[in-house]
């Protein structure tokens, strides 16, 4: 416990840090920030992921549910996730305007910056988010309780991502609970994937403007949204699960080499993402 709240902390510090620093404007192209920022998720949450789950307190990848996912559950955990944009956007709205702090379009981000924000959001973040919410402090926390366990970890996840604190500590229960419910990793990845690649999607589409502001068009829209988010939610409730573990990594221990090769090919991808930026731009 006292390891995994060191790493909380750490991680926390770290987000602290790298925002003070890349929420100065003018500062920096906003595809080296992006970078940076990139990098700086990876090094808070998928580093203080692999200390806990690797180095300090030995291996505990035990702790990882893992079972496969069916054919059902991926198909509604995909739709899940992005329909989930529509109670989010709604409550932060509601809550904004209870605190006289109404949110306004800032319009369509450059076009440019698609891809990199894509690979970022969709792929790079929650991967490393989840092996550390559900995969390591889920494991770390569950000796207390699932629900407990649960609890603890979306505050914690709300709290690391600043603004729309009760949108995400709704976020982060709903990850938990399909953990729990799947035993599985690969839901809360999933659904935390989907997620954030439709809220891309919708900015850089420009079609955010619809789900953002309490107009009557906005709230029909989202509140229809939300109850295909219901739908949809119990369909993967209710979704025939395989019982069968994933074992990605049996037998397959990497060596010091081969854990090089995969870093210097991360890397080589957010190169490529962020010169893709540059040309571009």
């Amino acid at each position: 416990m006292r390891t995994a709240l060191l790493l909380t902390l750490g991680a926390f510090a770290l987000l602290l840090l790298s925002r003070a620093v890349l929420s100065v404007p003018g500062v920096l192209p906003a595809w080296l920030s992006l970078l940076l920022e990139t990098l700086c998720s990876i090094a808070a949450f998928g580093g203080a992921a692999y200390l806990g789950l690797y180095e300090i307190d030995g291996r505990q990848t035990q702790m990882i549910r893992r079972c496969r996912l069916s054919t059902p559950h991926i198909l509604w955990l995909s739709l899940l996730g992005l329909l989930f944009a529509a109670p989010a956007t709604l409550i932060s709205d509601v809550s904004a305007a209870v605190l006289g702090m109404p949110h306004a379009y800032q319009g369509a981000p450059d076009a440019a910056l698609f891809l990199p924000v894509l690979i970022k959001s969709a792929l790079i973040v929650p991967v490393c988010e989840e092996f550390f919410f559900r995969g390591y402090l889920m494991g770390v926390f569950s000796r207390y309780g699932d629900r407990e366990a649960a609890l603890c970890t979306a505050l914690m996840f709300a709290l690391m991502h600043g603004g729309g604190f009760i949108a995400h500590t709704l976020f982060g229960l709903l990850l938990a609970y399909m953990l729990l419910r799947t035993n599985s990793i690969l839901a809360p990845l999933l659904i935390h994937a989907s997620y954030n690649a439709g809220l891309v999607l919708l900015a850089f589409s420009g079609l955010e403007r619809l789900l953002i502001g309490l107009t009557p068009l906005s709230c029909l829209l989202r509140l229809l949204l939300c109850g295909a988010f219901v739908y949809a939610l119990r369909r993967a409730v209710c979704a025939r699960g395989t019982r069968v573990h994933a074992q990605p990594f049996q037998g397959m221990a990497m060596s010091k080499r081969e854990k090089a090769l995969l870093a210097g090919a991360a890397l080589a991808v957010l190169a490529a993402a962020a010169m893709t930026a540059g040309v571009t731009a």
